[in-house]
């Protein structure tokens, strides 16, 4: 079934609501979308449980969205400085497995960001700053993330910087030293020249200044995953 603009405006307001941590009312649904008319909201709720993308329990928080058929928001990610709360994953519990309960959804159809992508193979962060509003992206946006331990060059990734999270595009550089030795006799012997690779994590704002990573300190830098696509979600 094909949701409708109104439906799809229901059904974001469900998961923005849900996502505050209490499943929402009818009421706190129609005052976000602008319908001040219960039975109006409740005919597009109507429609979006008989389409399967909610469950109604008849309870007056009994609205919510269900899993395991889009992209959970598995946390936050900073497009700025890195955040330190970074956490996409527990012990006891697999954000990536569908069906999983942990986090909220967004009930997107995941191949519509990356052809023949399968609920599961897609997570969704949500941006806090503004370091890459040039490339689109803004503060408060679900950005969705293909997990993956590589990207290339000039892509956007989700990094992690021993252990706290920023998106930026990624770029690897090559810098030549030239290591020379003084003789005994005074004289200067040229050694040969050493390649270094250091990555540069470049922000799309000029307010911001890349975060550069030396050769040295590659160990504590990990790729997450390559930005493919985002969500803004009405606020």
């Amino acid at each position: 079934m094909t949701l409708t603009p109104k439906q799809q405006q229901i059904l974001d307001a469900v998961l923005f609501l849900q996502s505050k941590g209490e499943n929402p009312t009818v009421r706190e649904i129609g005052q976000l979308v602008g319908l001040n008319a219960p039975a109006t909201v409740h005919k597009h709720l109507k429609a979006l449980q008989e389409a399967g993308v909610i469950e109604k329990s008849g309870k007056s928080r009994g609205i919510r969205v269900v899993r395991g058929s889009g992209v959970p928001v598995v946390g936050k990610i900073a497009a700025g400085e890195p955040i330190e709360n970074y956490e996409v994953e527990t012990d006891d519990v697999d954000p990536l497995m569908p069906g999983s309960h942990q986090f909220p959804e967004l009930n997107i159809d995941p191949g519509l960001f990356l052809r023949g992508a399968k609920p599961g193979d897609l997570v969704a962060l949500e941006i806090q700053g503004d370091s890459m509003v040039e490339a689109g992206i803004f503060n408060g946006d679900h950005v969705i993330i293909r997990k993956q331990p590589q990207v290339e060059e000039g892509q956007i990734a989700a990094v992690t910087i021993d252990g706290a999270g920023t998106l930026k595009r990624w770029s690897t550089q090559k810098n030549s030293n030239r290591n020379s030795s003084r003789s005994k006799s005074g004289s200067t012997t040229k050694g040969k020249s050493k390649t270094q690779k250091s990555v540069s994590l470049l922000p799309e704002n000029e307010r911001f200044e890349p975060i550069v990573i030396t050769e040295e300190d590659h160990s504590d830098v990990q790729i997450f995953g390559r930005y493919v696509g985002l969500i803004r979600l009405a606020r």
